[in-house]
C-alpha cells in the first residue's frame, strides 16, 4: 500500500541545500568578514593615535610639572630668544627649551613669555610668566605635537 499525501512528496522534494545557496550563503558570510576585518584595522589605527595624543600630554604634563617646580628667576624660566608671547607657538631652533623623550618617539620644547603685570613694588619688573609646553611625534609620516599653556605667578 502507498501513500500519496501532501505531506509525504513534499518530504521527498526537500534533498538539503543546493550548491548554489551554499555559494550564497559563503558569500555573504565572506563579506560580512571582510566588514569585521575592516572594523578591526581602523580601530587598530585610531588606538594607535589615541596611544600617541595621550603620550604626548603625559610628556607635556611632566615638563610642566618640571618648569613650574623652579623658582620664578630660575635659568630654565628665562625667555632666551627676547620673542615674548610672539615666540609661544614656535618649536625647534627658537624655542627657549628642548629635550627629547627617552624613548626617542616624542620631542619636548618649552617657551617662555614674560607678561607686564602690576607689580606692586616695582612697574617694570614681570610679575607673571606664560610657559607653553609643546610636544610633537611623527605619526603614520605626519608631524603631530600636543600645547600646553600654563601661568607661574612671581610670589613676594
Amino acid at each position: 500500500m502507498q501513500n500519496n499525501s501532501p505531506q509525504i512528496s513534499r518530504l521527498k522534494d526537500c534533498q538539503g541545500f543546493t550548491l548554489i545557496e551554499t555559494m550564497i550563503a559563503m558569500v555573504i558570510l565572506t563579506i560580512g568578514i571582510f566588514a569585521l576585518y575592516t572594523m578591526q584595522t581602523t580601530s587598530i589605527r585610531y588606538n594607535s593615535t589615541a596611544n600617541a595624543i595621550t603620550g604626548s600630554s603625559t610628556w607635556a604634563a611632566d615638563r610642566i610639572e618640571q618648569l613650574l617646580a623652579l623658582t620664578y628667576n630660575d635659568p630654565q624660566l628665562d625667555d632666551d630668544d627676547n620673542n615674548g608671547v610672539a615666540g609661544l607657538n614656535t618649536a625647534g631652533a627658537t624655542s627657549d627649551g628642548q629635550v627629547t623623550s627617552p624613548d626617542n618617539r616624542y620631542t619636548i620644547f618649552w617657551n617662555v613669555a614674560n607678561q607686564m603685570n602690576p607689580n606692586p613694588n616695582d612697574s617694570t619688573i614681570s610679575t607673571v610668566k606664560n610657559i607653553r609646553v609643546i610636544v610633537q611625534h611623527t605619526d603614520n609620516g605626519i608631524n603631530k605635537q600636543v600645547a600646553l599653556n600654563y601661568y607661574k605667578q612671581r610670589l613676594y
